[in-house]
């Protein structure tokens, strides 16, 4: 029993190389640029304007347990050149968090203003801007700025400490995890699914296509075999990818499998906020300088052989 509290204890607060945290960071501050200058800002004026779509009245009344939410934007003067001039902050802070500038205040804040987005106008919300959100909470706590950011280089401290508890890596984790055994869950409690069917149904929905789908997903055995393949790749993000030996190949599978949905469906940047938390999971000796060397070593000595050939 004692050996099992010190692996609880340890799985959640043992020291963490901080280098897999900041390269997310630094993706997925990425990945909020796009967010807030594709899908947010062209169409603001629908949305958070202050002659939106659906009035603010009614967003409210949408709410149907009408309980107070955060919503910074209902501070602003009421003129669009100050919802305007919050996207546009949004922004200029997405991408303070992608170099690492006045980190832990720009992911804080950060977080206050995309809460407050999301609270003004829900309606447009899909599963991935709340994923999103969950991502952006838990950041607040992290120390993603300690390597691979300007706060690290303008440091005055010539000896930082280079590991951290690993407790706000290991929420995300979990929380990745977690999206994956509760849609497997529910998926195996569906017909559709266990009967191989479900993909058929989805691939209906043309509103979303990006691209046309292939002809093999219009058959029985396309549609069984997409079905039964993403209840698979589903439990396996769950169960294995804890494990080391599997590790690496569950995340490739992943990424394909995020990857394929994204091929598909035009949902934004929902796949790709599940692709950018696999780096959560890469082990930090993967990531040390002496391999980025060896990496950039080897295609120098390739480079070189090349010229001596010519």
């Amino acid at each position: 029993m004692n050996a099992l509290w010190i692996k609880w204890l340890n799985f959640w607060f043992e020291p963490q190389s901080p280098y897999p945290l900041a390269v997310f960071r630094i993706v997925f501050g990425l990945l909020l640029v796009l967010n807030f200058s594709l899908q947010y800002l062209p169409q603001y004026k629908l949305y958070f304007g202050v002659e939106p779509i659906i009035t603010t009245s009614d967003v409210m009344f949408y709410r149907f347990d009408q309980v107070p939410v955060f919503d910074l934007l209902l501070l602003l003067p009421q003129e669009d050149s100050w919802r305007l001039g919050f996207l546009y902050l949004c922004i200029l802070l997405s991408l303070f968090m992608t170099l690492g500038l006045f980190t832990r205040i720009v992911t804080v804040v950060l977080f206050l203003c995309l809460l407050s987005l999301n609270n003004h106008f829900p309606m447009i919300l899909h599963a991935g801007d709340n994923y999103c959100r969950l991502l952006l909470l838990f950041m607040c706590f992290a120390p993603s700025g300690m390597v691979l950011s300007l706060d690290r280089y303008f440091s005055k401290n010539k000896t930082p400490a280079m590991t951290f508890e690993a407790w706000p890596q290991r929420l995300m984790q979990v929380q990745l995890t977690y999206v994956y055994i509760i849609n497997w869950i529910y998926k195996v409690m569906s017909l559709q699914w266990t009967e191989g069917s479900a993909v058929y149904y989805a691939t209906r929905l043309t509103q979303y296509y990006r691209f046309d789908l292939p002809p093999l997903l219009d058959t029985v055995f396309g549609s069984m075999a997409f079905s039964w393949f993403t209840l698979i790749i589903e439990f396996a993000l769950f169960a294995f990818i804890w494990q080391k030996k599997t590790r690496y190949w569950i995340l490739a599978a992943g990424a394909i499998f995020h990857m394929g949905l994204d091929w598909c469906f035009n949902l934004g940047l929902f796949e790709w906020y599940f692709i950018a938390s696999f780096i959560l999971f890469v082990d930090p000796r993967d990531l040390k300088k002496e391999n980025l060397d060896k990496i950039q070593h080897f295609f120098s000595n390739k480079k070189n052989a090349a010229t001596v050939e010519n």
